[in-house]
């Protein structure tokens, strides 16, 4: 659950909100005739290495196995060290994208490559910009890059989401906010003001063939501090399996947003 909240603003807010979904459209509410639900990808696939364009496929057991995502369209490419080699990565966006593959390390360190004049000679030089703490991280686990603009010479930390199930528990969705701004929040029976990096969680039950559906609603405070509705629609649920939700920006600079999701079986389900 989120932390609770005293202020008596933030509770306004959240009244604008429920209000606003008093006032969907029925389609909305039930979904598509053939189950599907725009903004959401419901693939069997449970893990996205397998694609031919994956990356990292042939490292070991041990691998760092992780997504890498951002809030919005980024075109820039980052780099990893592998061996005695740096291996380009870039952002995913609209999608969870490939599953990335890297050797066990302490530290996980994403680098800018820049072009320098070494003996008269151009030279490439991968800088460290971002990293992740390690050395606790369990099998798979996702990372967000930061929606700021980066400084020369300064080191980012990565925003990380555990895929383990005390974090991202069986029959809940886990919904949480990568964008740079609050968010208010209406997930199933649950809500808040989910601020940037944290997370909302709601449990939900199924019917009898094991399949069902979940409200998620996201809206911001606009300019005359008016809750303003962004994203409405129902997430389709099952039975002995967990959602991740996470928001992303209109990618023509709206305000409209779209919320992605990754649905996981597990090998052990609980």
């Amino acid at each position: 659950m989120i932390m609770k909240f005293k202020s008596r603003h933030i509770q306004t807010m959240l009244c604008v909100i429920s209000f606003c979904l008093l006032h969907v459209n029925a389609q909305a509410q039930n979904g598509g005739d053939d189950g599907s639900i725009e903004g959401f990808d419901l693939s069997e696939e449970r893990e996205a290495y397998q694609r031919p364009d994956a990356v990292g496929e042939d490292i070991g057991p041990d691998a760092l196995r992780f997504f890498f995502l951002s809030a919005t369209l980024v075109n820039e490419s980052f780099y990893y060290r592998e061996g005695e080699d740096y291996q380009e990565i870039q952002a995913a966006y609209n999608s969870f994208g490939n599953m990335h593959r890297v050797s066990a390390r302490p530290k996980l360190e994403l680098c800018k490559k820049v072009t320098r004049a070494l003996n008269g000679e151009p030279k490439d030089f991968y800088v460290p910009v971002l990293e992740l703490n390690a050395n606790s991280r369990p099998d798979l686990f996702a990372v967000f890059l930061p929606s700021i603009q980066m400084k020369e010479g300064e080191v980012y930390p990565l925003n990380a989401l555990n895929f383990s199930e005390k974090v991202f528990p069986y029959n809940q969705i886990t919904f949480m906010n990568i964008l740079p701004k609050p968010v208010m929040v209406l997930l199933g029976e649950q809500q808040g003001i989910v601020k940037p990096g944290q997370i909302l969680r709601s449990r939900y039950t199924t019917q009898r063939k094991g399949v069902g559906y979940l409200r998620v609603a996201v809206a911001i405070r606009d300019v005359d501090s008016q809750g303003k509705l962004l994203f409405n629609q129902q997430m389709p649920v099952f039975k002995d399996q967990r959602t991740i939700a996470i928001p992303i920006a209109g990618p023509l600079g709206g305000a409209k947003i779209k919320v992605i999701s990754y649905r996981d079986t597990g090998a052990d389900p609980r």
